[in-house]
């Protein structure tokens, strides 16, 4: 029996339904608002793939490896138009998509109680994590919501789009909460205090 888990003698692992339940509860998203139509709409800012070739970290061997994986694009649209033929507009920047039952798969083995994923879930939720921000649910590997990685910007050549079509396209609202988290992810004032220039 474990011990240490708020008094509990004993803790639940999370489940990818318990995990979203608790998300869902402390969101202030407008689920219904935060999709729009992706048909036509052009690769850019805003739309969600799957199984964009890219490059992943590997803490193990302590180099970059080549995966398939979620992106949500950053790179706005004009910037990777093949009618702007203007030098670099030939990579996309993108941030990790990682859907909410890889998450779960991730950390159960690190927080093994209940408890302390739901505080981690319940802190993203409510927008008090700064590198990370949930979408709700969508098709496919978004059936629970995901997480997009707001510290792994990272980039990709446009080819890597080639033959896919977008899993989701935000809408207005939702690219205005996303754009707002990065903001409050990158623009935040410095905890230093940096010298006067």
């Amino acid at each position: 029996m474990r011990r240490n888990c708020f008094g509990r003698t004993f803790c639940r692992a999370m489940t990818v339904d318990g995990a979203y339940e608790f998300l869902r509860a402390g969101s202030p998203l407008d689920v219904g608002k935060f999709y729009g139509i992706k048909g036509g709409v052009a690769l850019g800012a805003g739309l969600i793939y799957e199984k964009v070739l890219s490059p992943l970290f590997s803490i193990h061997e302590r180099l970059f490896i080549t995966v398939r994986q979620a992106v949500y694009v950053l790179t706005h649209e004009c910037d990777v138009d093949v009618a702007n033929d203007w030098p670099f507009n030939d990579f996309v920047c993108f941030c990790p998509v990682i859907p909410l039952a890889a998450f779960i798969a991730k950390y159960q083995g690190r927080w093994v109680d209940e408890e302390r994923l739901a505080s981690f879930l319940t802190a993203v939720a409510q927008r008090h994590v700064s590198r990370v921000v949930y979408v709700p649910p969508g098709p496919g590997l978004l059936s629970h919501g995901g997480l997009v990685y707001l510290n792994n910007i990272d980039s990709t050549h446009i080819s890597s789009f080639e033959g896919l079509e977008p899993l989701v396209a935000l809408s207005e609202y939702g690219l205005r909460e996303i754009d707002t988290a990065f903001k409050n992810s990158l623009w935040r004032p410095k905890a230093d205090r940096l010298s006067f220039g």
